[in-house]
């Protein structure tokens, strides 16, 4: 996958390699070129500490190289007159480049060196940090396609949201892709994410992240990160078809494209979660000024919020992608606030017992299919009326397909069934599930011949675990796959 801008991750495309055209100076020279390009990414900060460095030296009139005692104090000096922060980093940038020019650094030069970078960090105070935006409140965006700011990308709010619940700085944000997006679109619903794998993913490896829906058995919700996402990718698709391939994203569609389809600017991104911050009423700067809204905000809001929902920090740090205990740097106060709290106390509270109860309250997947259908139908009215998207003929396909497999598997199931299967005749047998009290006509049922794992409805429902049926009775409410509407054989 070649990146999506200038200077931005990309992938290669996987192979063992083979020897490569270096038969003409001009290829020798390219080669040698691009190997050192790799050193540091286009985005890295190398070439400005790199001129930092001889502007601060400048004055002094001393030759860059090699390093003298005397250069390292000149530099060190000039760093801390200035009241840099980076001193350090541009110190050891001096060090490694003297170390490139074959100047190895004595045990006397390293004395020095270490000397002069205590001195430059005294009384420098802790580095400003990402202030982050309340997760909880991310649905009370604006929803809507068109941006917050100038050259921003479309459905802002879907940007904030998944940025913030997959912990994605602003330059990840404008470089995902639309093709490394995983939808399950029937319940449970979750959606993934492939992305790097770290800030430093030389390698390109990338990871993929899932998230669950949260909208639970009511109207789905504009905070719900599966939804935000689906509610993107039907978005491209729309606005967007000559970039999709069928059904598939092309690898050159960003995930959150401006207007005209291009993937938006990093100055650009920074501007909406500016706006986002503006729009919830979050001060850009906290009072004492150790915080302040970045680029970078969405990662502690993603990381604060989830630790107030419950989820450990080792959860966190897989689902952020830290390779350290940077993590802890992110949730800071989080992680010892009331709600976090009382939401670990919940978990590590619950019984066996509890457990238990609600291994034994958990119906079949078909039963559950069939109770979430009723209440996704109705609910998605509210939800397309909020993201501005009609997506009730998209959750109708999807049924209908979930259905018509569902049925092609029991129809498979009823072929190749043993001679010893005794069916029972419909209209002598019924039975309602004691959850959703459904009444199904059975197919299979108690007989000398069949175990209860073998007992099942015309629906494909196993109603043979112990507890989660009974006989039925007529004010219990016929379920739609026994009695298919337009059937002669109804109740």
């Amino acid at each position: 996958m070649p990146a999506l801008r200038v200077g931005g991750p990309s992938r290669i495309a996987y192979g063992h390699g083979s020897p490569p055209d270096l038969s003409t100076p001009e290829l020798r020279s390219r080669a040698l070129a691009d190997l050192e390009a790799g050193t540091y990414s286009a985005s890295s900060t190398v070439q400005a500490r790199r001129a930092s460095i001889v502007r601060l030296l400048a004055p002094w009139a001393v030759d860059l190289f090699p390093a003298t005692p005397a250069s390292l104090k000149m530099l060190g000096a000039a760093l801390k007159a200035g009241h840099y922060r980076s001193a350090a980093t541009t110190l050891s940038q001096y060090k490694v480049d003297c170390e490139r020019a074959g100047q190895a650094f004595d045990s006397s030069l390293l004395r020095v060196y270490t000397d002069v970078a205590r001195s430059c960090r005294r009384g420098l105070g802790p580095a400003r940090q990402a202030k982050p935006l309340p997760l909880e409140r991310l649905g009370e965006l604006p929803g809507g396609e068109e941006p917050w700011t100038k050259g921003g990308p479309i459905n802002p709010r879907n940007a904030i949201i998944c940025g913030a619940f997959w912990l994605l700085r602003e330059i990840e944000l404008s470089g995902a892709r639309a093709a490394l997006v995983s939808i399950v679109p029937s319940p449970p619903f979750s959606a993934g994410l492939s992305l790097p794998a770290s800030k430093a993913d030389q390698e390109g490896q990338g990871a993929t992240r899932h998230h669950g829906c949260l909208c639970g058995a009511g109207a789905p919700q504009p905070l719900c990160p599966v939804h935000s996402l689906w509610d993107q990718m039907l978005t491209l698709r729309r606005r967007f078809p000559q970039d999709f391939a069928g059904d598939v994203p092309r690898d050159s569609l960003p995930l959150f494209p401006g207007i005209d389809g291009k993937p938006v600017q990093k100055q650009a991104m920074v501007q909406t979660i500016l706006c986002a911050a503006s729009f919830l009423r979050v001060p850009v700067e906290s009072p004492d000024g150790s915080e302040h809204i970045t680029g970078h905000s969405l990662r502690p809001s993603g990381a604060q919020g989830l630790m107030r929902l419950g989820m450990d920090t080792w959860a966190i740090q897989l689902l952020g992608r830290w390779g350290s205990a940077t993590v802890q740097r992110y949730v800071r106060e989080a992680a010892v606030s009331a709600e976090a709290a009382q939401a670990r106390r919940h978990t590590l509270t619950r019984s066996l017992r509890d457990v238990r109860a609600d291994a034994a309250a958990t119906q079949s997947r078909e039963d559950l299919r069939s109770l979430a259908a009723a209440e996704v139908e109705r609910g998605m009215a509210s939800f397309a009326a909020s993201f501005g998207t009609d997506l009730r003929e998209q959750w109708r396909r999807d049924l209908a397909d979930e259905i018509g497999r569902l049925q092609s598997a029991r129809a498979e199931s009823s072929s190749s069934s043993s001679s010893s299967v005794v069916p029972v005749p419909e209209k002598t047998l019924e039975v309602a599930s004691i959850h959703s009290k459904l009444k199904h006509r059975v197919l299979t049922g108690p007989s000398e011949t069949l175990s209860s794992q073998q007992w099942v409805a015309v629906c494909g429902w196993r109603f043979g675990r112990a507890g989660c049926w009974r006989d039925a009775c007529e004010t219990d409410a016929p379920c739609s796959k026994c009695w298919p509407t337009g059937s002669n054989a109804g109740p």
